[in-house]
């Protein structure tokens, strides 16, 4: 018995079970049922004859209440009976506004979608999968959760390949918050039945952009492209394998857009010109336009900057005016030289506070422009996880003494909730690590092995291989010795 055999009885046998089980804890007992059946050219003719038997069978073994048919290649058509399916039309190319189903593509996303229409109300739903999985069309890990939301519950039945020699775009992973010109990464995902030699082309905007040639390994590969997007707006990347003898050139390009935001734009103020080139060249090999400005009259350029870098800047320097703009006005990050009450607040791990900004002002470098523009008390409170300042919050008053003990005590709370939210979420991603990854060890636990074991069955069901699994157990031979 080969394994595609074994996979369809074992199939058969558990779809029997699902539709013949008693629902003991289900107000709705009858079953409907919807067989999905993929003909496009990549899954092989016998398998689409022995389905229409399967079904057949399936249906007086499990005797659902409502059984119901999806043929799908390029479009899906929901069809009443078996006897329906072997009439329909079918042509091995795509050809816009005719009936017949073109088999030179595949959109399991769409075949998914139809067959949530075929499902009777108020039944158990089965949705019964007939495919290789190869689609050229569509996004199925988008139909997924929308079955899933209807409580339909999904049997896959592996369809061997008409050929045994095939390369596809799986994927393309594209970056985001992409902005132009700056470096970018595209990752490349590509299936092949077979180890192969082939060329990888990406293109931007029908422009080839880049080009790779390597050995494809049985399985899925990743092939990486580095690059630069230097129109700003919608771009679209197309990336085409061509593999060594080939046979199915329907499923070898695959297309993503990408929207590219417009060049980050840094002033950089630095009150020593020459030194200013280091950092400017760095940001400029990042794709980034940097701005160099002196400390007099900087603030006139503030207008369209993605950043501002103070450097070297003494506090005296700073004309109200410009205060004024840094403040009210400029809505980026802001960094500069220099001590403040942050860092000391930080380091401390308690609150710091200088309530009157006028006449203490030690920790605020810019307490004369603050109080320039009407401020006269400021607070900066720490935000502690595990001992750890990683953060800190700041308030600013327009009147002084206001951060009395009541005030103190409430705000102290807020920082202390902000800083319990923080650890939460913190310890909720250690709790996800720790259902797949022994804490001692950092191995991978028995729930992680058994998701991969799944992925690698179906895998292996989908590029029609037999699959030994070997396990050993030295620490068991170790005890027993």
């Amino acid at each position: 018995m080969t394994l595609a055999v074994a996979l369809r009885s074992l199939a058969l046998a558990a779809l029997a079970l699902a539709l013949t089980q008693p629902v003991l804890q289900r107000a709705k007992t009858d079953i409907s049922v919807v067989y999905a059946l993929d003909v496009s050219r990549s899954v092989a003719p016998a398998f689409v004859l022995g389905a229409l038997d399967w079904m057949r069978q399936a249906n007086r073994e499990g005797e659902p209440a409502q059984a119901r048919y999806v043929v799908f290649a390029d479009r899906p058509l929901l069809l009443n009976s078996v006897e329906e399916i072997e009439s329909v039309a079918v042509t091995e190319d795509v050809v816009p506004g005719r009936s017949a189903i073109g088999q030179s593509a595949t959109d399991l996303e769409q075949a998914l979608d139809m067959a949530a229409f075929g499902f009777a109300p108020n039944h158990a739903k089965r949705l019964v999968l007939m495919t290789d999985g190869n689609a050229t069309d569509g996004d199925v890990w988008r139909a997924l959760p929308r079955l899933h939301a209807q409580g339909v519950r999904i049997f896959a039945l592996p369809a061997p390949a008409a050929v045994d020699n095939d390369a596809w775009i799986e994927a393309v992973d594209l970056p985001e918050g992409v902005r132009q010109q700056e470096p970018a990464t595209v990752r490349v995902r590509v299936v092949s039945r077979a180890r192969n030699l082939a060329r990888i082309q990406m293109k931007l905007n029908g422009g080839a952009l880049a080009q790779q040639s390597t050995t494809l390994k049985a399985g899925e590969n990743e092939i990486i492209f580095r690059t630069q997007f230097k129109r700003q707006g919608a771009n679209t990347v197309a990336v085409e394998v061509a593999a060594d003898g080939d046979q199915i050139a329907e499923n070898n390009v695959l297309s993503q857009t990408l929207w590219v935001a417009p060049r980050g734009k840094v002033l950089y103020v630095e009150s020593n010109a020459e030194s200013a080139r280091y950092l400017r060249d760095a940001l400029h090999t990042q794709g980034i336009e940097v701005t160099v400005a002196g400390v007099e009259g900087f603030g006139a350029r503030l207008k369209g900057q993605d950043a501002v870098v103070l450097s070297d800047i003494p506090a005296e320097k700073f004309d109200p005016e410009t205060v004024q703009r840094l403040i009210r006005h400029y809505a980026g990050p802001l960094l500069a030289d220099g001590e403040s009450l942050l860092p000391a607040a930080m380091r401390l791990q308690q609150p710091i506070i200088c309530d009157d900004l006028q006449n203490d002002s030690q920790l605020v470098p810019c307490a004369k422009q603050m109080v320039e523009r009407g401020y006269r008390a400021i607070v900066a409170l720490p935000l502690v996880i595990d001992a750890e300042s990683i953060g800190c919050l700041v308030l600013v008053m327009d009147q002084s003494g206001f951060f009395d003990a009541a005030e103190m005590r409430l705000l102290s709370e807020l920082s202390g909730d902000i800083s319990f939210a923080l650890d939460h979420i913190k310890k909720a991603e250690r709790l996800n690590y720790l259902a797949y990854y022994d804490a001692l060890t950092g191995l991978a636990n028995r729930t992680f092995f058994y998701e991969r074991l799944s992925q690698y069955v179906s895998a292996a069901a989908r590029m029609s291989w037999r699959v030994i699994f070997g396990i050993e157990f030295p620490l068991l031979k170790l005890a027993a010795g």
